[in-house]
């Protein structure tokens, strides 16, 4: 008797395993959506832009070492202002490093708007 209840849930395990996993909808059903830019919160954004002030001063003041650990900060709390990127190819400019400038530049087009990206495509 116990043998007949065993075989009974095994099989309907196996059973159950058998209808396989579900398919996925055709990829036609399925509505492409781009992610939505999500704004960074208001505190942040001024996070950021004391940051960068402060590295434009120190590059100004020929700090270069100061201002590149102020714009990696910024960029550790948002990656994605294009401030940022454009006051780093500021940096790499005024040491002379044109090429990673450039690529800096590049990078933060993905990431600006408005006046900020005009000046970065003046960088590249």
């Amino acid at each position: 008797m116990v043998s007949r209840l065993i075989l009974v849930a095994v099989l309907s395990a196996l059973s159950a395993c058998a209808s396989g996993p579900q398919q996925p909808a055709p990829a036609t059903e399925v509505e492409q959506h781009e992610p939505a830019a999500v704004a960074p919160a208001e505190g942040v954004q001024s996070a950021t832009a004391s940051l960068v002030e402060a590295a434009q001063h120190a590059r100004q003041q020929g700090d270069y070492d100061r201002a590149a650990g102020l714009l990696q900060r910024a960029q550790r709390i948002d990656s994605r202002a294009g401030s940022i990127y454009l006051e780093l190819a500021h940096l790499y400019l005024a040491q002379g490093k044109t090429e990673q400038a450039q690529v800096v530049a590049d990078r933060g087009l993905s990431y600006c708007a408005g006046a900020v990206c005009t000046q970065l495509r003046s960088l590249r």
